[in-house]
């Protein structure tokens, strides 16, 4: 069962905008890896490999041992179409 309410975001987009004051911000893999095709379809220079933007995390046995991490990610905004000035006074 679809527990989602409201408007969701394209597979491959966590809305993170809640969580920094309101300003219109997703989080995603670089060049949307691992999201829905639409995403990228109609951008120039796109090429999503997972070798480049995979995260990686190594967990060793031995805590006293460094722990090699790999984290990254892609912050794009959100950008919905304004149609008039009362549109967009009415998203903010």
């Amino acid at each position: 069962m679809d527990k989602t309410l409201g408007d969701c975001q394209p597979v491959g987009l966590i809305d993170v905008t809640d969580c920094y004051y309101g300003f219109p911000i997703s989080l995603s893999f670089p060049h949307f890896m691992n999201g829905d095709l639409g995403l990228q379809k109609n951008i120039t220079g796109i090429s999503p490999d997972p070798q480049k933007h995979s995260s990686t995390f190594v967990i060793q046995p031995v805590i006293y041992h460094q722990i090699p991490l790999e984290r990254r990610q892609a912050v794009p905004q959100s950008i919905v179409p304004v149609y008039s000035l009362e549109d967009f006074l009415s998203t903010n």
